[in-house]
């Protein structure tokens, strides 16, 4: 498969964004936590920072 300069952009975009928010998760997870709520949190960053729920 043979990528586009816009595709590449965009995978680097989605790239960036999911390490963004590893590191983001990374820090707000605590002991006690539910899966729900951790899943919650990264449902919320994703949305908050421009992505859509057709990519979550």
């Amino acid at each position: 498969m043979i990528y586009s300069n816009e595709e590449i952009e965009k995978l680097i975009a989605s790239s960036k964004l999911a390490n963004d928010c590893y590191e983001y998760i990374c820090n707000e997870i605590k002991v006690g936590m539910t899966e729900k709520e951790v899943a919650s949190l990264i449902d919320n960053y994703f949305l908050s920072h421009g992505a859509s729920r057709s990519i979550i």
